[in-house]
């Protein structure tokens, strides 16, 4: 249901005082199969995100919704068939409400809000030289 998070539940007054501090965060996810952790507050479907350094908190994260959904459905702690709303940024001062469901197929889909910063189009010319290694 996305990328592989290591889910860490916490009780409500834990999310607060909850940060990354270790230095090799990577080396301990991979011993577990993760490559990120997910800090979720299961009462109050609030989750936390940072960078594997602990320097950049995300603010609204698609590919750890997913997880967070499926982790709460799967500990009979959310109804599959309903819309669940997740609340991330908080902490950042970028309050953000991510919404994912299961759709019949089994597959989560995540939506959301979000701030456009940039647009562009696609050159699909450029994309194929790529991929045929040209520069």
């Amino acid at each position: 249901t996305g990328l592989p998070y290591l889910i860490l539940p916490v009780q409500a007054d834990a999310l607060v005082r909850t940060a990354i501090t270790g230095r090799l965060l990577e080396q301990q996810l991979a011993s577990l199969g993760a490559k990120f952790t997910l800090v979720l507050d299961v009462a109050a479907r609030e989750l936390r995100t940072w960078d594997n350094l602990g320097l950049v908190e995300d603010v609204a994260t698609g590919s750890a919704a997913g997880p967070a959904a499926a982790y709460l459905v799967a500990h009979g702690l959310a109804d599959p068939a309903a819309v669940l709303v997740l609340a991330q940024g908080r902490f950042a001062s970028r309050a953000s409400s991510i919404q994912v469901r299961c759709n019949t197929l089994g597959q989560w889909l995540v939506r959301g809000q979000v701030w456009p910063v940039a647009q562009g189009v696609l050159d699909p010319r450029i994309v194929h030289g790529l991929q045929r290694g040209e520069r």
